[in-house]
């Protein structure tokens, strides 16, 4: 009996110290790595944090980002849909952010055509970032995110005079499938 409560005690002992080793990872990740080091990389989209820079970027990009007159990224946003006609898109766009040290560098956004297709709304970099290959970072987490999801193919929409995306989407793997003359060419990719 005796040499069980040793055991017991040994026992807690360590169950203290990784309780103490668990608060103190939480102190040093909570408290003593600066703020600007815990926004970096990618994230899922918070209103609070990321409602501003997108709609700004909006602002700046719209010709790039949609050909859809009155297009409200407002709405996009409050309802996470591709489109604010069909209420049964309304939830079913998935936003990603991308960020380093707090700083705003751009975002995805995505959403099911199908159980097998999704289709890449958006891949939009902040002006100033550009040309040090975010959008590739952006491209391929929107590619992980939806892998994650079960989905098999992703299509996209690009402006003709795009040239720089086209690149890119050809990099990563993408294929041309339609260009009929409206001023986009769609691409897709089996995922």
């Amino acid at each position: 009996m005796h040499q069980y409560h040793k055991r017991l005690i040994t026992i807690g002992s360590i169950a203290i110290l990784l309780g103490m080793l668990g608060t103190l990872t939480y102190y040093y990740q909570s408290y003593l790595i600066p703020v600007s080091v815990q926004s970096t990389g990618l994230s899922d989209y918070d209103p609070t944090r990321d409602r501003t820079d997108i709609i700004k970027l909006f602002e700046t990009d719209r010709y790039l980002l949609t050909n859809t007159p009155g297009y409200s990224p407002e709405h996009m946003l409050d309802t996470r849909s591709p489109n604010k006609y069909n209420p049964a898109w309304f939830g079913k766009l998935r936003l990603r952010v991308l960020r380093e040290d707090g700083k705003f560098i751009g975002f995805t956004g995505f959403y099911p055509r199908n159980f097998y297709l999704a289709w890449l709304l958006f891949v939009a970099v902040d002006p100033a970032m550009r040309g040090k290959k975010y959008g590739e970072v952006l491209v391929n987490d929107a590619l992980d995110q939806m892998r994650k999801l079960g989905y098999k193919e992703v299509g996209l929409d690009v402006r003709v005079s795009n040239e720089r995306a086209q690149k890119l989407y050809k990099r990563l793997g993408f294929t041309e499938f339609s260009n009929e003359g409206d001023g986009f060419i769609q691409f897709s990719k089996t995922l």
